[in-house]
């Protein structure tokens, strides 16, 4: 089933949105994506909040109305009838794997109802908790399997969270199942590149090519280049940057080793893109760097400057990482 998760809202509860303003950021299986705005209103309620998770496809994360309107949709929560539809009936998203935004509402307020999903706080390995109490709960290193939710039918609440905390619960629990270890939930953008590797490792032939090389001639070419970059106003060129440069060279001069396994054939590749892979606080992104044997050593380390900063600020598109083990 495709879904994913709220990263952060932009615009707040009461705010005036127009067509096209972003309302939230969604972090789906490939990257964080932009919820824009489909019509003009007000943002009424956000019904699914920072860190909420596992959305699926379809389900309502805010409501928007008239001016008139808002303050009728103050307390407002999705009933059964708004549950997503069966695939077949479901109605076209702007992204693939993002939530849905619920269309402008008729000024007629709903019935206050829980949501037919929350009838448990556990549903098999699924533990059923508001948006604010799993971001609190993550926070703390808090299993919520741990806590004892107070909310409808069992449901983990944020002060139930709050309430584990001041007793302690966090260091009582580790001490009670004596585990010297602490479970520390992953990013949607990070299940993917793990699941992705294992596939490349388990379902691809693989063979290493290894040189062992000294890079005398290469630093004193970098230091040859890097004056006449920073005169034309450039930015300074990476040993990275030349080692991007040379594999790319290399991958045109032997095609055989630009190539990808199909089980029936092998496809070699007319482009030579080259990944590169950037440590941030989120995990390990791999973007690319597409054509890089036709580019200059100036545009590739800019390219990687800028791809570099859109992966430490969690906002590469899809595009940006695409070719990841082809």
């Amino acid at each position: 089933c495709l879904q994913g998760n709220i990263a952060k809202w932009i615009k707040k509860e009461g705010d005036k949105v127009s067509p096209g303003e972003v309302l939230c950021e969604v972090e789906t299986d490939k990257a964080t994506v932009e919820m824009e705005c489909m019509e003009e209103g007000y943002l009424a309620k956000i019904v699914q909040g920072d860190g909420a998770k596992e959305i699926k496809v379809g389900e309502v994360i805010c409501v928007t109305v008239e001016e008139g309107d808002i303050e009728k949709f103050k307390d407002y929560k999705p009933s059964a009838a708004d549950a997503p539809a069966a695939p077949s009936e479901s109605k076209a998203t702007p992204e693939p794997a993002a939530p849905k935004v619920e269309e402008k509402v008729p000024a007629k307020a709903p019935e206050p109802k829980a949501p037919k999903a929350e009838k448990a706080s556990r549903s098999g390995d699924r533990i059923f908790a508001s948006p604010l109490a799993r971001k609190l709960a993550e926070d703390n290193n808090v299993q919520l399997s741990s806590v004892k939710g107070t909310g409808p039918d069992g449901r983990i609440l944020k002060a139930d969270i709050e309430d584990y905390l001041a007793k302690g619960g966090k260091s009582e629990a580790f001490a009670a199942s004596g585990l010297d270890y602490t479970d520390i939930p992953n990013a949607q953008i990070r299940k993917v590149t793990a699941n992705r590797l294992l596939a490349s490792k388990q379902t691809i032939p693989h063979y290493y090519l290894t040189v062992d090389t000294r890079v005398d001639k290469l630093i004193k070419l970098r230091g040859e280049l890097n004056p006449l970059q920073e005169a034309s106003g450039g930015k300074k060129i990476s040993i990275n940057d030349l080692v991007i440069k040379a594999a790319a060279l290399a991958l045109r001069k032997v095609p055989e080793c630009n190539s990808s396994w199909m089980n029936d054939f092998i496809r070699q590749y007319h482009n030579v893109n080259i990944n590169v892979a950037v440590q941030t606080e989120h995990g390990l992104f791999v973007p690319v760097v597409r054509d890089a044997d036709k580019k200059g050593l100036g545009t590739i380390g800019e390219e990687v400057k800028q791809l570099a900063q859109r992966a430490r600020d969690n906002s590469l598109k899809p595009q940006d990482y695409e070719v990841f083990i082809a």
